[in-house]
């Protein structure tokens, strides 16, 4: 059986209102990469920003996607 693969889209931290929360950031992807991956038979993974993360992290993170947008 064939794996789907795995795509990180990653986001960018922006201000932004919804319900309750006003003005709050929010970690953000326009939603159509979402689509996209998933129209071409990927699964899409938003990954939030860290500035607080390291370099394992980031390559923890890496090895278990199968491409990052």
């Amino acid at each position: 059986m064939d794996r789907r693969p795995v795509i990180g889209i990653t986001a960018y931290v922006e201000r932004a209102s919804w319900g309750r929360w006003v003005d709050v950031p929010g970690a953000l992807v326009p939603y159509r990469y979402v689509g996209h991956v998933e129209d071409a038979g990927g699964i899409a993974v938003v990954v939030p920003p860290r500035p607080d993360a390291d370099d394992g992290v980031a390559r923890e993170l890496l090895s278990r996607l199968d491409g990052v947008i």
